[in-house]
């Protein structure tokens, strides 16, 4: 039997799939949608992250475990869904740190996302696009840049 440690992984989840509330010409994930047939829905269900969660942090052999939360736009879920993923993992953690990273474009970003993104210490990737960025297909505004500010 073989008793050597597993070899640490990460995973990034995308729990919108490619939904995002932007379309940037640089963005690759966006064309995904037409693998899916028009009525399909890409929230992941709270029966699947769940399980996911579990079976995540039960697989790993570290002390720290990093969920790493991506999209499309993760924020369009909301607030309440990440209060739910964090109860989750602390359901699950079993004396294990859990650390969360998202990455977003940070149109949502209002002060309840950032009480709940600071109270949980996530870090934070922004990938903002600008409406003078010759990347972008539909732009921002001035709020968004204000906000980033």
């Amino acid at each position: 039997m073989n008793h050597h440690p597993k070899t640490p992984y990460s995973v990034i989840l995308k729990p919108i799939g490619p939904l995002c509330n932007l379309g940037c010409n640089y963005c690759f994930y966006l064309e995904k949608k037409r693998l899916f047939q028009n009525h399909e829905v890409f929230r992941i269900s709270p029966k699947v992250l769940e399980t996911f969660i579990k079976q995540y942090i039960e697989s790993q052999e570290i002390p720290e475990v990093t969920f790493a939360w991506q999209g499309g736009e993760p924020t369009l879920l909301g607030v309440e869904f990440f209060r739910q993923a964090v109860g989750m993992q602390k359901k699950f953690a079993n004396g294990r740190k859990v650390t969360n990273t998202i990455q977003t474009n940070g149109i949502l970003l209002d002060d309840k996302w950032c009480e709940f993104l600071a109270g949980h210490n996530f870090l934070v990737k922004l990938a903002p696009s600008h409406k003078h960025s010759p990347f972008s297909k539909s732009g921002t505004d001035d709020k968004e840049e204000g906000r980033i500010r």
